[in-house]
């Protein structure tokens, strides 16, 4: 809030799956994941594709994969390997100080090394790709933060422990960005800096649907995250988006924003582009196979498990509580074609994928 009248700030932003490996593939190297519950990182590290940080390396500017989390998770590090980061490190790459729980450390510490490694070397200009993990299950406090009720006085919801310990954690991860933009504009950089703040996937805490978690449903909570475009130069009036993105879309939008082609490889398009198509695309492959699209104010899923759809118009029905698909068949109609070719390029694309790790010696697990 303190600094939305320095972003342009995206309110239809979406995870493609709810799987954290398979976000970083699609956030890392523009492309969709397919439809499956396992994560790409483990079965092909050696996916092909290029990373944000092999475009601007080239050029001059040091690039580093900064997480307070731990890389040793489901292939993480393996493939981060070779995508251009001239460091990565992790939790125990970053400091000797024992992590907060099982996925890693303090947020904290990853705002102080990575306002260090800024200042290693002023001279040249940097791009840092920094992974917090504080609001990731099991929701561990810093033991430096102020631990607050923030459903004091409100009704209890079903999961009022956890959604508390989750808010909370939010709230620091929220101070610690505080911290990054502040150490920014301490060294003269806000003017010269661009800072993307987006999430892995969304959470669900049973309101206002029964479900809890990640990676098993497509309601808004589950899949929908924040975007925000952080630059006072940019944007110093501040501003708000409705245009419909994926995280395929984030690394083409950041180039786009420092006038750079995007390689031809990158399946997503700029959020600024004006002729981009207006949908996302989505799936949960957890439980049942859940494909969905977002449309305009549509989003439309399909239950390829039960043979069901659904359709919700967001723009009266935030909340997603009425399914709408009777009134509109040749709008689901429409969508659902729009899913099936998604599912074919998607499957697609991986296999050819496969051909070309295979022709490396590479191939995937």
């Amino acid at each position: 809030e303190a600094e939305a009248g320095n972003a342009l700030i995206h309110d239809a932003f979406y995870a493609h799956v709810g799987l954290t490996a398979n976000s970083l593939v699609a956030l890392g190297i523009s492309v969709h994941p397919y439809m499956t519950w396992r994560e790409y990182t483990q079965d092909y590290p050696a996916f092909p594709g290029e990373t944000l940080a092999n475009v601007p390396g080239p050029r001059g500017y040091r690039t580093a994969f900064l997480t307070s989390q731990f890389l040793d998770y489901v292939g993480l590090q393996e493939f981060l390997a070779n995508r251009g980061f001239d460091v990565v490190r992790d939790w125990r790459r970053l400091t000797d100080a024992p992590p907060i729980g099982s996925w890693g450390g303090d947020d904290a510490v990853l705002v102080e090394k990575t306002l260090e490694w800024i200042d290693r070397d002023r001279g040249r200009p940097f791009f840092g790709l920094l992974w917090t993990q504080l609001s990731h299950h099991p929701y561990d406090p810093s033991p430096r933060q102020p631990v607050v009720d923030f459903l004091e006085g409100k009704p209890e919801p079903q999961d009022a422990w956890d959604l508390n310990r989750y808010l909370n954690t939010v709230a620091e991860v929220d101070r610690q960005l505080g911290r990054l933009l502040d150490g920014l504009r301490a060294r003269g950089l806000a003017d010269d800096t661009i800072v993307v703040v987006t999430g892995d996937h969304g959470e669900c805490f049973g309101d206002p649907h029964p479900t809890w978690g990640h990676g098993f449903r497509l309601w808004d909570e589950a899949v929908r995250v924040p975007l925000v475009l952080w630059s006072p130069r940019l944007f110093p009036a501040g501003g708000r988006s409705t245009t419909v993105g994926g995280h395929v879309d984030l690394s083409p939008t950041v180039l786009d924003l420092l006038g750079l082609p995007a390689p031809a490889a990158w399946e997503g398009r700029s959020l600024l582009a004006k002729d981009r198509p207006p949908r996302a695309y989505f799936y949960a492959a957890n439980d049942e196979y859940l494909l969905g699209v977002r449309e305009g104010s549509f989003k439309y899923v399909y239950n390829a498990t039960r043979g069901r759809e659904q359709l919700f118009d967001l723009s009266k029905d935030p909340d997603e509580r009425t399914n709408v698909a009777a009134d509109f068949p040749e709008k689901c109609r429409v969508l659902r074609q729009r899913l099936a070719a998604w599912k074919h390029h998607a499957a697609g694309r991986l296999e050819e994928a496969r051909r070309e790790m295979a022709a490396k010696g590479t191939a995937g697990r």
